[in-house]
């Protein structure tokens, strides 16, 4: 990998980028498509506690799965508090160019990121690596088809990229790897349902994709070693841009949030928390995010699982930090970002947070690189 010119922090300005929110104009079928927006107007009220667990097909949507607690309700202000785990802030060498609805992950000392839209709204097509050692960016391999909105995950030492939107606006069924050993992608298997906008976790040998187009409640999973796809119990409620993340005993998968569309400010936005177990294949409903959110990132470190940025119904990026604890179940919110982020990726290296690429609450590109330390003390 060639390395490239340290660049300043560049906010660029949106001018350029007025094209990407014009790109989502085509209709596309619906596939699985989760509950009605009806429905999760319901559901953005209702309380479960951590033991209602369930298999989807055991269920009626409307009187069961989102019935109300009415022994635990908590107004929405009140859902969380501020945490003594101190989150200290501060920033890495920027992004050399703009990245947008990217893929984000770490390996060995490195953040690999890759897909998105890069300037003028056009597609990337090649990887950028950041050693954090040397505090450099370098570009990676060229991999095809180009796409924005994909899922990715890391497994294994290796970036996972599956679906997304191509250049037409039509769902991509691709799934390509990217070694950086090797620098080089390879074409895999690909996914049965062509899709974007699914939310993605590398545990247990296999990359996971949840929910997607329109809301799906789709779930499914892919084994590299096995060259096979499987469908798995679908989602209690359907997310188009949720963020996904598996616990650090890589026995369980969270999805917070997401929204009913396929542009994350459109559409309905919700602040569901859900829990998948892999062992099982069932899931449970959590406590609710203190917040709508879409487009956030979710990171997992010992004890707790940090949500990051992402944007409100209708409103833009937020900078605001939630912290779920598994242990006993409850949110605290966290010092906030040092600018807020939307349609970011975000990786750990060493217990430190990574947050790249994205737009700002003015929809403004940011190649600034921000980087979370956990303080406990």
């Amino acid at each position: 990998m060639a390395d490239v010119p340290q660049f300043a922090v560049n906010d660029v300005p949106m001018d350029v980028y007025e094209d990407i929110e014009g790109l989502f104009d085509t209709q596309i079928p619906v596939i699985d498509s989760g509950p009605s927006d009806d429905l999760l107007v319901d559901i953005m009220d209702s309380r479960r506690t951590d033991s209602d667990s369930f298999e989807r097909s055991d269920l009626n949507l409307v009187d069961v799965m989102f019935e109300a607690d009415t022994d635990s309700e908590v107004d929405q202000d009140d859902m969380s508090t501020t945490t003594d785990v101190d989150l200290v802030w501060t920033n890495a060498q920027a992004l050399p160019n703009v990245r947008i609805g990217t893929v984000v992950g770490s390996y060995a000392g490195q953040i690999m990121v890759a897909t998105g839209a890069g300037s003028g709204g056009t597609l990337t097509a090649d990887a950028q690596i950041f050693d954090i050692g040397a505090s450099v960016w370098g570009t990676g391999a060229i991999f095809a088809p180009i796409r924005r909105y994909a899922s990715g995950a890391v497994l294994n030492g290796q970036l996972y990229i599956a679906l997304g939107l191509a250049p037409n606006n039509q769902g991509l069924a691709s799934v390509v790897r990217y070694n950086p050993a090797q620098n080089a992608w390879k074409a895999l298997l690909d996914n049965p349902i062509p899709g974007c906008c699914a939310g993605a976790a590398g545990v247990q040998e296999r990359i996971w994709l949840f929910g997607g187009r329109l809301g799906s409640a789709t779930v499914q999973s892919f084994s590299p070693s096995q060259g096979v796809w499987i469908t798995h119990t679908s989602m209690p409620v359907g997310a188009s841009f949720p963020a996904v993340v598996s616990d650090s005993a890589g026995e369980y998968i969270y999805v917070f949030g997401g929204t009913t569309a396929d542009t994350p400010d459109g559409g309905i936005t919700h602040g569901m928390s859900q829990r998948y177990s892999i062992s099982t294949d069932e899931w449970t409903l959590l406590e609710p995010m203190p917040d709508v959110r879409a487009s956030a990132a979710a990171v997992s470190l010992p004890g707790a699982i940090w949500v990051l940025g992402g944007e409100t119904d209708q409103l833009p990026a937020q900078s605001s930090v939630y912290v779920y604890s598994p242990n006993d179940g409850t949110w605290a919110e966290a010092p906030p970002m040092p600018r807020a982020r939307s349609r970011h990726g975000a990786a750990v290296v060493s217990d430190a947070i990574y947050l790249v690429g994205g737009l700002d609450e003015n929809k403004v590109p940011i190649t600034a690189v921000d980087v979370g330390i956990v303080d406990s003390d």
